[in-house]
């Protein structure tokens, strides 16, 4: 009797460590995801260096260009978290595996908080480097010097200004590329809407990461020192230094 004890208490351990040793690989892919995500930005100013004149139109093209490209890199890292986190459900839950096991309820809440704080980080960093790449006065004199001698400064500038929104918007609109999971699982959630509200849409609208950091206060000042700067040149023909922000 003692042995088949023992036997079966080596079984249980053998077990367990494979269970571990397979929860602690699944765990630590996540982890790496997730520090991509937080060491990422959508603009960075060496994706612009040019010796040549570029206008605002043109620039603000290409940072359509490259954040699209950066954000479907990290719209495919986000996804797979999930297949991930399925994995150690199905070694951790004698459940099927759906996405909502109980037991693994808070650990979907914590991957859900630190894509929300790596997101977050994302739109901050990448605002900073937009206003860098926008204001620095080497890039002041390389994008807006051209051709302001043959037209009139208040038309170039009100395009400037218009160029330089719709770039903020683009990086602040981001986060509405992530749909969230619903509480307790790492399934997408989605509005519940009666089925008169329903006819003509293809699908429910998603639920998005956009509503929680759109109410940021650090991205939200990162917006006032751009928009604040973009007045300073306006009216006063040249870049002035904002004070120190969190965007600054």
């Amino acid at each position: 009797r003692i042995k088949v004890y023992i036997d079966s208490c080596n079984q249980a351990l053998d077990i367990f460590c494979s269970t571990q040793h397979e929860v602690r690989k699944h765990v630590l892919s996540i982890t790496n995801i997730l520090d991509i995500f937080k060491r990422s930005t959508l603009i960075n100013q060496n994706d612009f260096v040019s010796d040549e004149y570029v206008n605002m139109d043109k620039l603000s093209k290409q940072i359509e260009c490259v954040v699209e490209n950066k954000v479907e890199s990290l719209l495919q890292s986000y996804r797979s978290l999930r297949p991930l986190l399925l994995k150690i459900e199905s070694v951790v839950s004698e459940a099927s595996c759906t996405g909502a096991s109980s037991e693994l309820s808070s650990y979907y809440f914590h991957v859900q908080i630190n894509v929300y704080n790596a997101l977050s980080e994302v739109v901050v960093r990448s605002l900073a480097n937009l206003r860098q790449l926008l204001f620095s006065q080497v890039n002041h004199q390389r994008i807006y010097s051209k051709g302001v001698e043959s037209y009139n400064d208040q038309l170039i500038n009100d395009a400037h200004i218009a160029q330089a929104h719709r770039c903020t918007r683009l990086i602040t609109c981001t986060p509405k590329r992530f749909i969230r999971w619903m509480n307790g699982t790492c399934s997408e959630a989605a509005i519940k809407l009666d089925e008169d509200d329903i006819l003509g849409l293809s699908q429910p609208p998603s639920i998005t990461y956009y509503e929680a950091i759109a109410r940021n206060k650090y991205i939200v000042g990162c917006l006032v020192t751009i928009y604040r700067d973009l007045i300073s040149y306006n009216h006063r023909g040249g870049i002035q230094p904002s004070p120190a922000t969190p965007c600054g």
